[in-house]
């Protein structure tokens, strides 16, 4: 079963209309639930979305992505917690042009792992790394663990960044004029050179998380 059929099916068990289910998520039309029950390829709700869906359908967004007959609304005492894995890589490279971003699976970490990292569970998204630019750090195809709370390039270490639609993944610093600069720890910087935006361009760039954990194929 789909994410849009277990939505369709919990919808119909809670005896609600796709105009009611809209109105309880904050939609102002029904069409939207129409689409989310589609079964086609980018109409599930976006993971901005999943939790007021979930919310509203009585069930975890855990649920809606993968099912668990036995499913239960997850809490801080739960020895295991699901982190979004989305859709989307951010570059060590170039850059990777960003449409869209949504849910498509969840990894499993233990509570007190993200609470030793001060990572809130509803925080924490997982990301794939395409690219070199942060080798040896990051390699090629690793799998990272973001903190979307943190966004203060001041903190200092890897970030995950959206420069004009482009999301990629660099090491960000804030110079004593104001300037941002976006760096990669390849040491080939023929290649992969620094990237300066000056203090009153830095709106250029949002930064959408720090890395927090990754983990690689040997």
């Amino acid at each position: 079963m789909s994410i849009h059929s277990r939505i369709k099916q919990l919808r119909e068990a809670n005896g609600l209309s796709m105009e009611a289910l809209a109105k309880r998520v904050g939609v102002s039309a029904w069409q939207t639930v129409q689409q989310w029950e589609r079964e086609e390829k980018g109409t599930a709700p976006k993971r901005a979305r999943l939790q007021a869906v979930a919310d509203a359908l009585g069930t975890t967004p855990e649920y809606l992505l993968v099912g668990d007959a036995g499913a239960e609304r997850a809490d801080d005492d739960a020895e295991f917690v699901g982190v979004h894995v989305l859709n989307v890589k951010a570059s060590a490279g170039a850059g990777r042009l960003v449409f869209e971003e949504s849910a498509v699976g969840l990894m499993a970490f233990r509570t007190d792992f993200l609470r030793s990292m001060s990572i809130a569970r509803q925080d924490a998204v997982m990301m794939t790394v395409q690219g070199m630019s942060m080798e040896p750090t990051l390699p090629d195809g690793s799998v990272v663990l973001v903190d979307t709370s943190q966004t203060n390039p001041r903190a200092r270490g890897v970030f995950v960044v959206l420069v004009d639609d482009e999301l990629m993944i660099k090491r960000v610093r804030v110079e004593k004029n104001g300037d941002l600069v976006l760096t990669s720890d390849n040491p080939d910087k023929t290649t992969f050179p620094d990237r300066k935006f000056a203090a009153a361009g830095k709106k250029l760039v949002q930064i959408k998380g720090r890395a927090r954990w990754f983990s690689a194929c040997l």
